[in-house]
């Protein structure tokens, strides 16, 4: 990694660490069911992404490196809500080497003074739970719910640099004490 990736890597650590320190990141035990349950599939997630997606990823950009500006290593960013940080930490440990770990409006705010547009230094992956939209409401209506069930959507993804990432929802129901996969890679995107 070149100077100035290193650099943009340290602040971008320091920069988690003062949001972090600010707004913690909770632990397992103080995560109320849902978010609980949350932790779980997206740690899962996490796990498998690190050890069978990951490696795939940094071979693809090893090979686009010299042609595109990029490091041939680049640093991982990941993306998660409390609950799925609070799975990065137990996977990776209080500090983690080459991987930083925030909410998606931290590296929001991190990129606006810090940018890396072309991806030269790091790849971002991410997997969180959202309020399903319309599209996914819409796929969610073949799936009848029984009274004081509801639908999740999990994003998971990962992008390499411009035009160069995939993505998918999943759709689930929740029961108020579990989640039940309903329809997995509902809705996928490459780039």
């Amino acid at each position: 990694m070149d100077a100035d990736g290193n650099r943009w890597f340290e602040g971008l650590q320091a920069f988690a660490a003062a949001e972090h320190g600010a707004h913690p990141v909770p632990c397992r035990d103080t995560l109320p069911l849902k978010a609980r349950w949350e932790r779980r599939i997206v740690g899962a997630g996490f796990c498998h992404w690190l050890k069978h997606d990951a490696p795939g990823y940094q071979r693809e950009r090893a090979c686009f490196a010299g042609l595109k500006g990029w490091e041939r290593d680049p640093y991982v960013v990941f993306t998660s809500s409390d609950a799925g940080l609070a799975a990065a930490r137990e996977i990776l440990g209080d500090t983690p080497d080459r991987v930083a770990c925030l909410r998606p409006r931290e590296l929001e705010r991190w990129l606006a003074q810090a940018p890396d547009p072309e991806y030269r230094w790091h790849l971002h992956t991410w997997s969180y739970f959202a309020r399903p939209d319309r599209e996914m409401m819409r796929i969610a209506s073949r799936y009848p719910l029984a009274g004081g069930e509801s639908f999740w959507m999990h994003r998971e993804g990962t992008f390499c640099g411009r035009l160069m990432g995939q993505g998918a929802d999943h759709l689930w129901k929740w029961d108020g004490k579990e989640p039940v996969l309903l329809d997995g890679a509902t809705r996928e995107r490459v780039s």
